[in-house]
């Protein structure tokens, strides 16, 4: 696993995962060493400080329910029911996911329902592609979606080094200040032509306050500014999104630098389909 991640891409439809490390402010209730294994790296400090991480601790949020194309039976989550689930994982350095807890939680028509959650595994592909799976052993239901005892949940998202998110917004920043400049000159250009004009005493007459532009200077902006833009527009599209990305980053096993995680993913029943 390296972090050189450089693009991101969804393979199928999209269902809304958050992830937040465990250890920012808002969770700060959850324990930091559950397992006695969790690394010493820390969040707000200088990535270059930091080791390779043997584990990384992230809360999970999943929103599962139908989708548009699912593979799903026609009646399964028809209603637009959706069945919550929030994970506090430890994600290893050998490839296991291991819950906090040994349950989850969700309200149904009922009221609270507690169910027995199994640690999975965790995988990379392309440095960035992230994949990893639950197991839920009894049967889950909130109205018309269910997942049946034995069920094993595969949820896929992306992965971005934080010194890779900060290299690609500083390229975009600097092409989009390029493109600011070019634009600034042209606007410089058409200020001076309606700027108001000035009284030659010697001419005894007004004039223009500044000379004109030569016609082939302004083509050659023009033409810079349609070069810087596009370069812009390129910069721009090779980041992510930084709303699509989780609020904070935090460790994550085989990278020496913090990670965001993107926050649209998606879920799977493994053999059945997406379910989220």
């Amino acid at each position: 696993l390296t972090t050189n991640i450089n693009t991101m891409k969804l393979c199928y439809t999209s269902t809304v995962l958050l992830f937040l490390p465990a250890a920012i402010t808002c969770f700060s209730a959850v324990p930091s060493l559950p397992m006695g294994q969790m690394s010493s790296a820390t969040l707000g400090t200088d990535s270059s400080a930091q080791n390779v991480v043997d584990v990384g601790s992230w809360r999970i949020v999943l929103n599962i329910g139908r989708e548009a194309f699912s593979a799903m039976p026609f009646g399964w989550g028809a209603s637009g029911c959706r069945l919550p689930l929030v994970i506090k994982a430890d994600f290893r350095q050998d490839g296991k996911v291991i819950p906090r807890e040994d349950t989850v939680r969700f309200t149904g028509p009922g009221g609270q329902v507690v169910s027995p959650i199994r640690r999975g595994s965790w995988s990379t592909s392309k440095d960035r592609n992230l994949e990893f799976s639950f197991s839920f052993p009894e049967r889950m239901e909130r109205r018309d979606v269910v997942l049946d005892a034995g069920s094993e949940i595969v949820c896929e998202g992306i992965v971005y080094a934080k010194n890779v998110v900060n290299e690609l917004n500083n390229r975009f920043y600097e092409a989009r200040e390029e493109t600011w400049k070019v634009g600034k000159e042209l606007n410089d250009i058409a200020r001076r032509k309606e700027s108001a004009k000035k009284w030659d005493a010697e001419k005894n007459q007004w004039v223009k306050r500044y000379d004109d532009e030569p016609i082939w200077s302004q083509i050659g902006k023009r033409i810079n500014l349609l070069k810087v833009q596009a370069e812009s527009n390129k910069k721009k599209a090779e980041r992510p999104d930084p709303r699509s990305l989780s609020l904070e980053s935090g460790p994550f096993p085989g990278f020496d630098n913090d990670v965001f995680l993107l926050k649209e993913g998606v879920v799977k029943i493994k053999g059945k389909g997406i379910i989220g």
